[in-house]
């Protein structure tokens, strides 16, 4: 009989899931560790779509507070990626410091 590995516990993914669970229920703190922990992918992604500092600053708040006015129907059948709800809200955001282009380019597929 050999010895089996111990199960990977998904710390970090628990954590966000407790996060989501209490955002939910109307908890400001929690809601605010979400985005705190979720904030540099959103920027990322919206400065590579918007190709400048201030378009993406105003995008990432954007998807911020869709993020809020939607975390309630989150069900939780997939993971909480707040970079896959940042690549769809750059979809429709218009940034006008866009290079050039940049409006034909396909977005990545969320993760």
């Amino acid at each position: 009989m050999g010895l089996s590995a111990a199960p990977q516990i998904d710390h970090a993914g628990a954590l966000t899931r407790a996060l989501v669970a209490r955002a939910q229920n109307g908890d400001a703190t929690a809601f605010g560790e979400l985005i705190e922990d979720h904030y540099d992918l959103i920027y990322r992604t919206a400065r590579k779509w918007c190709g400048n500092r201030t378009d993406a600053e105003d995008v990432a708040q954007d998807v911020c507070v869709k993020l809020g006015a939607a975390i309630g129907g989150f069900d939780g059948r997939s993971a909480f990626r707040a970079g896959s709800i940042a690549s769809r809200s750059m979809r429709c955001a218009t940034c006008s410091g866009r290079p050039a282009g940049a409006a034909n380019m396909p977005m990545p597929m969320p993760r």
